[in-house]
């Protein structure tokens, strides 16, 4: 455990922070949304786990810089989601500084983007590893780590119930996350465990970027969302902090869609 300037040790209550005491995983969260729900998570008094693939220098930045501006516990530890032998490690890593997790973000994402006919069937297992069959072999391993119900939300994207150009493998992986949510909010229920979906419309983040029809999306997503601007990676944590603040606990199994309105267009 680490103890901070104020004496305060891991777990221990923050006047006035609504997650003080409570301990958030997040997967993938060097950049992007994961960031910023880090990033909010941490203001609300949260200790925070950062997980990351590659991206070593910005994680370890990130810790600094959430220990330095909200004076909490965070740590950092490093999986490839898209083998089981990682996921199992990570979560072995994970036991080594704390022995519950009150939240847990499922966040990390991968993908080819291709056309589906042109789709190899290593890419395709490769985005199902990363997008599907991570998220469900993380919430089986953090579920024992729940002991007094918690909170997994699993970020999700449009993609997963539109077309999206040179996206089929990406958005079918998105499907089935958005279907282990309501089954996951059904079985987990008796445990006080609250299961729900975020789906970012058009974000601006630099992930979208890397799309094939990228820049196109951010100029019709700028054009058209009525709320008369993209969707910033904080509006995103801004909805999961709400869905993992007890304010919000009625609501299960839910896909919440978080675009400014460019979906029902």
């Amino acid at each position: 455990m680490e103890r901070h300037q104020n004496g305060c040790m891991e777990g221990c209550q923050l006047f006035g922070k609504t997650l003080s005491g409570k301990v958030a995983l997040i997967t993938g969260s060097s950049k992007g949304i994961g960031k910023a729900i880090a990033t909010q998570l941490a203001k609300e008094g949260a200790t925070i786990i950062l997980h990351y693939f590659m991206d070593e220098l910005s994680t370890l930045k990130l810790k600094k810089d959430l220990q330095k501006e909200y004076d909490v516990s965070v740590y950092a530890v490093q999986a490839n989601l898209a083998y089981e032998n990682e996921i199992k490690k990570l979560f072995i890593d994970i036991t080594n500084f704390t022995n519950k997790i009150d939240i847990f973000i499922n966040n990390a994402a991968s993908g080819v983007h291709k056309k589906l006919e042109n789709m190899r069937l290593k890419d395709w297992d490769w985005t199902m590893n990363v997008n599907s069959k991570a998220p469900f072999l993380c919430i089986q391993k953090v579920v024992p780590l729940m002991k007094n119900g918690g909170y997994i939300i699993n970020i999700s994207s449009m993609g997963g119930q539109r077309y999206i150009p040179e996206y089929g493998a990406v958005g079918s992986s998105k499907s089935v996350i958005e279907t282990l949510t309501r089954y996951f909010a059904i079985e987990l229920a008796d445990r006080n465990i609250i299961v729900n979906t975020v789906i970012g419309g058009v974000v601006q983040t630099d992930a979208l970027k890397s799309f094939p029809s990228g820049v196109q999306i951010l100029k019709d997503g700028s054009e058209r969302t009525p709320a008369g601007r993209l969707v910033k990676a904080e509006d995103i944590a801004d909805t999961v902090f709400f869905l993992v603040s007890g304010k919000a606990d009625m609501i299960r199994g839910q896909q919440i869609i978080v675009d400014g309105g460019y979906s029902i267009l």
